[in-house]
């Protein structure tokens, strides 16, 4: 009887395993392979936008442009 019992058991526990416990770390998997590559490809893009990053004006010397405030 006890047998019996055991089988069942381990059956209904391989069975719970298999539906559940192994497509879950699967999905995990697939979720950090996508992480990876959108992480991968933000750093590529990064990397191709900081050469290109050169200032477009250059920055007045001093002396050249005086503020004021108009009086009245």
């Amino acid at each position: 009887m006890k047998f019996i019992l055991y089988f069942i058991f381990f059956f209904f526990l391989i069975r719970f395993v298999m539906r559940v416990v192994i497509p879950m770390i699967r999905g995990v998997r697939q979720v950090q392979g996508r992480m990876r590559q959108m992480q991968d490809q933000m750093n590529r893009m990064q990397n191709q936008q900081q050469p290109s990053q050169a200032p477009s004006q250059p920055e007045p010397k001093k002396g050249d442009y005086i503020d004021y405030e108009e009086v009245r």
